[in-house]
């Protein structure tokens, strides 16, 4: 075969090896529950009590979830607006008494510090808080241990980098963070424990709430709570967990997920209210962290959009797929450089104060060069007024760029969308450029940040001057310019983000407008058509860069050449029925696997390649049994003698379990015998080895598990799959050696055209016939 007709076979990935960091040695969640004998005892003594107990327990947990969300939201908040409105405050009053250098000064040497704050408490504190935090809840809900990502100092220094971050006037936003706290919140509270405090409580450890499943489940709660806060979408929320992360879904999680995002945003939007302009306590309404206004005010629910202004929106869609593309792979090298660049902790707070002072340089030296642009307040004569910003331009007149510019982002994104007045093209054209680059730039700095809200700012701006361009050009109607803002803000979002359903819930439920519903859908879909042509959303990108072995939905396309005898780990190490001590001492001092297959005591008959299988152990179980001595001088018959230790003592260290250096055995000790029979899980998910290999990935996938034992139909043990064997460039890997042993080609065979014709295929199949 040629080298190009390889070529066609295997498909280029979409982030090349070039780009990625090696693969990190990240633990999976073992989210499947084990069915050996200890743990059926235990099950099986559980009464009727024990289970509404536990349930009613569990809605507890829920709503402490939510609260605490809410109430993070709020400190956040209310930091953030504290910061801002002393710092504008000062800078506009500077400016109303007439001088140009101190308002400067005051500008951007608040900035500055402001950004040089929040990178310190990442660079120093906690690293992994650095920017949004959605590619690490996205593949925690994957399934990956990424370590430190769920403490409760990642928390601190997320809440608290984030208000730094805003407040600072960066390019950034806060509902990534928002996510990344609530999912902290939902893991932290189910296990109702933290080492930072040492707080260890009691209630949660025997309700059977410290596992892998229960804590997947409340940080699945908690990050739609944090999507509820950020933009007062609790359905939102919901969604967003569903499509963005979670690799296993049920209806008992819905419910929870749904009343957990209700529960936060009625708490934030309870204190909201009395820290609101009119101090309304109980007045529910724009009490989210970021509004978009009210849209159903000054006529705006009428007649928003006619049927002909459709392929309009899809056009917008197809440049918001475009610009988000182009965002997607800027953002991809500025992040390559930095890993080259900014490493050590100097250089990331260098460069974070540098870019708060070169961007509030910028917007304030723009805002300034065309303060001769001033526009009447009288002109304006709608309910935005309260918004713009006089800056050096006469009594009775604003600077449309400086209300835009040098004002809360969510200010400027309600100016966009609600103002009566045409905007100049040139100054919306100036804040699309602006705000695209800078936030492109500023996702990765070494701050807390997150991206939604100034992409959707870019696109406010972008979908302004559209809508002002079809009204000074069409003579037969006249549209509303706040609608096509709105519509291109979701173009560039759904360019960047690639996200659909969620995306558009979440737009429909912050605008109040259902109304909108249509444009946006058919945007958000075009927005991620076009982009998708080119490459991956940016949380994807992200994710790929890392090294993180994130499971996609389906798997690629190449899979279907492959079966698990391809794919799967040979020669798996091994424990017996009944071992001794110092085998298993070996065992775990010189691997760090996290689970052992266990097959017969009895040596393999004639001809056979291992022995036949038997069941699973988990590793933590091993070393907890070490720990406590449970073993005998004398060998044990497997399966007859009774266990020494229960279930729920197994688990008790969870997740901190005791390692084989924690573990003092004496020579005597190496020498006793340890029966695993009733220990190992009898009936694991096995497959056999001529199973396809997207059975294999669909079943580890959506069961939550952490290894999968090969065997043949005699139930020999011949393999073990594990999350790196499912990864994309695993599977490329697999079918370029199989491609490279099975000889030649036709040069115009394709991946996706029948081959069953070709010698390929016959020995192929000839390869992988039963043994």
């Amino acid at each position: 075969m040629t080298n190009d007709a390889q070529q066609r076979l295997l498909p280029s990935e979409p982030i090349t090896p070039t780009h990625r960091q090696p693969e990190p040695d990240l633990d999976t969640f073992d989210c499947f529950e084990s069915n050996s004998l200890v743990r059926r005892i235990e099950v099986r003594r559980r009464t009727r009590g024990f289970f509404r107990h536990r349930a009613v327990v569990r809605w507890i947990l829920i709503s402490v979830v939510a609260t605490f969300t809410g109430l993070i939201a709020l400190l956040i908040w209310v930091v953030t607006r504290g910061i801002q409105h002393q710092k504008l405050s000062a800078t506009h009053r500077l400016v109303r008494s007439g001088h140009v250098l101190a308002p400067i000064l005051v500008h951007c040497g608040t900035s500055c510090v402001l950004a040089c704050m929040a990178a310190m408490l990442v660079a120093f504190v906690e690293p992994i808080a650095v920017s949004s935090g959605i590619p690490q809840i996205k593949c925690v809900l994957n399934g990956l241990k990424i370590p430190r990502v769920v403490r409760v100092k990642t928390l601190f220094v997320k809440a608290l980098g984030v208000a730094f971050s805003v407040a600072a006037g960066l390019p950034v936003g806060i509902e990534g963070p928002m996510i990344h706290c609530g999912a902290i919140c939902g893991a932290g509270v189910s296990q109702g424990k933290s080492t930072m405090f040492g707080i260890d409580t009691s209630f949660t450890k025997f309700s059977g709430f410290r596992n892998d499943k229960e804590k997947r489940d409340f940080v699945s709660a908690g990050a739609a709570a944090g999507v509820a806060c950020a933009f007062g979408a609790p359905i939102g929320g919901v969604l967003f967990s569903l499509e963005e992360g979670s690799s296993f879904w049920n209806q008992k999680l819905t419910w929870r997920t749904f009343f957990c995002s209700m529960m936060s945003y009625f708490v934030l939007a309870m204190f909201t209210s009395a820290l609101v302009d009119d101090n309304t306590w109980g007045r529910l309404n724009d009490s989210s962290m970021f509004t978009f206004g009210d849209f159903t005010a000054m006529g705006q629910n009428e007649f928003t959009y006619s049927a002909y202004e459709l392929p309009l929106f899809i056009l917008m869609g197809v440049f918001g797929g475009l610009a988000g593309a182009l965002y997607n792979h800027l953002n991809m090298l500025i992040t390559k450089w930095r890993r080259v660049s900014v490493q050590n902790p100097g250089r990331k707070i260098f460069e974070a104060g540098t870019t708060g002072l070169l961007f509030a340089l910028c917007t304030f030296s723009i805002s300034l060069a065309y303060r001769d642009r001033c526009i009447s307040i009288d002109e304006s004569h709608d309910s935005v007024t309260q918004h713009i910003v006089r800056f050096y331009c006469d009594e009775g007149y604003f600077n449309p760029l400086a209300s835009i510019l040098l004002v809360p982002f969510d200010q400027a994104i309600k100016l966009l969308f609600h103002s009566s007045f045409n905007f100049n093209y040139t100054d919306l054209l100036i804040v699309f450029t602006l705000i695209f680059v800078a936030s492109c730039w500023c996702y990765g700095l070494s701050i807390p940040s997150g991206l939604f809200i100034p992409t959707l700012f870019a696109g406010a701006a972008f979908g302004r001057a559209i809508g002002q361009i079809v009204n000074d050009n069409a003579a037969f109607a006249t549209v509303d310019a706040g609608t096509y803002s709105l519509i291109g803000a979701a173009a560039v979002l759904g360019g960047m983000a690639r996200m659909t359903i969620s995306l558009t819930v979440i737009l429909i439920e912050a605008t109040g407008d259902i109304q909108y519903g249509l444009p946006i859908m058919m945007t958000l879909m075009t927005a991620r058509w076009m982009g998708g042509c080119f490459n991956e959303g940016l949380y994807d990108i992200h994710i790929h860069m890392n090294g993180w072995q994130f499971l996609e939905f389906d798997p690629p396309p190449v899979v279907q050449y492959l079966l698990a005898f391809d794919i799967m780990s040979i020669e798996p190490i091994y424990l017996r029925e009944v071992e001794t001590v110092a085998r298993v001492v070996e065992v775990l001092t010189n691997c760090q696997h996290n689970g052992f297959p266990v097959v017969e005591r009895s040596e393999p008959s004639s001809g056979a390649v291992m022995p036949a299988f038997c069941g699973m152990i988990k590793r933590h179980h091993l070393t907890v049994l070490l720990q406590a001595h449970c073993f005998s001088e004398e060998m044990p018959e497997p399966y007859k003698s009774p266990p020494r230790m229960q279930y729920a003592a197994m688990e008790t260290s969870y997740p901190r379990y005791p390692t084989i250096a924690d573990i003092c055995l004496t020579p005597a000790d190496l020498e006793s015998f340890i029966d695993l029979t009733p220990y190992m899980d009898p009936a694991p998910y096995v497959m056999q080895q001529l199973a396809p290999a997207s059975t294999v990935f669909r079943l580890y996938r959506t069961m939550g598990l952490r290894h999968i034992p090969v065997v043949t139909k005699a139930n020999r043990l011949v393999g073990i799959i594990t999350r790196k064997d499912l990864t994309h460039i695993r599977f490329r890997r697999q079918l370029t050696e199989l491609v490279n042993d099975q000889g030649a080609m036709a040069d115009h065979v394709g991946l996706y055209e029948d081959v069953s014709q070709y010698e390929f295929v016959k020995n192929f199949l000839e390869r992988h016939r039963a043994p």
